[in-house]
């Protein structure tokens, strides 16, 4: 079941077992409860650092886009005005920007670093060029590590929150196999909401 499950049963069994004087059962549960909401309110925070980094990402991809378009536009209108100069066939060998902007996140990076290598070796000024596209894959390549971070961590936490469920489930039988051993069944059930 899901974790909310989990600590919605555990909260309800402590809260009785409180209320009926059953104090052994807390002793027995109350860490592993508390164990499972914590791991709860880590993975909602979680889910709000991926869903900022993943944004991140999505922002930097744009800049690095617009950095690829204009470095498109720009040796367009230097072939347009110098029609001897052919620079697009050797700076964009497809004929089009899409080829790199609508690329995945990973592999855009490869491609605009391959484009780069392009500029570097042309004899027009791309300074300006290679300055914007460096720095919008830094940031990119950045947002993309960080969000590479939030993922792992998350994975961590699910392994974690797996664990812990499990070891409240099988505290959570043993206290009812203990308790049937001392109360009758009615008081007991009573005590395991469902």
């Amino acid at each position: 079941g899901s974790i909310e499950v989990f600590i919605q049963h555990g909260r309800r069994h402590i809260r009785l077992c409180n209320r009926n004087k059953v104090p052994e059962t807390e002793e027995h549960l109350q860490g592993k409860y508390e164990a499972l909401v914590e791991v709860k309110n880590k993975k909602e925070a979680m889910t709000i650092e991926r869903e900022d980094a993943y944004d991140d990402v999505v922002m930097t991809d744009s800049s690095l886009d617009v950095a690829v378009k204009g470095t498109f536009y720009f040796n367009q209108q230097h072939d347009q005005k110098n029609p001897h100069a052919q620079l697009m066939k050797s700076i964009f060998p497809s004929g089009k920007f899409t080829t790199i902007t609508n690329a995945s996140f990973s592999k855009e990076i490869d491609l605009v670093n391959d484009l780069i290598t392009r500029l570097e070796t042309q004899t027009t000024n791309q300074a300006e060029n290679i300055a914007e596209l460096k720095k919008a894959l830094a940031d990119m390549s950045k947002c993309l590590g960080t969000y590479a971070d939030v993922i792992g961590r998350q994975k961590q936490l699910a392994t974690e929150e797996n664990i812990l469920k499990d070891d409240f489930k099988d505290a959570y039988k043993k206290s009812f196999h203990r308790l049937s051993g001392k109360y009758d069944k009615a008081f007991v059930d009573r005590l395991f909401p469902k």
